[in-house]
């Protein structure tokens, strides 16, 4: 895991992982304001996990989402998602 700064970490497959074993099936994907964190690049996502799949967010995946997977094995390199330690 890569520790980031204020708590968060940077999304990986550990992480991925081991939400899935944990039993989670859906994340919520929400922008980050990059101009409050000197340490983020210009465009940043926190990644929520849930149980249930969340009815108020408008981005939602499932755990087995391809997007997702992606996202965890940092393929989409000009985007960076993060993660807050209450959620590891």
């Amino acid at each position: 895991m890569n520790e980031l700064r204020n708590g968060y970490f940077e999304f990986d497959i550990d992480i991925y992982q081991e939400w899935k074993r944990t039993g989670y099936h859906y994340v919520a994907i929400i922008t980050i304001n990059a101009d409050m964190y000197e340490y983020l690049d210009e465009s940043a996502f926190e990644i929520i996990p849930h149980t249930n799949r969340p009815e108020i967010v408008e981005e939602v995946y499932a755990i087995d989402s391809e997007y997702l997977l992606a996202c965890a094995n940092q393929d989409l390199l000009a985007t960076m998602f993060i993660v807050h330690k209450r959620y590891l």
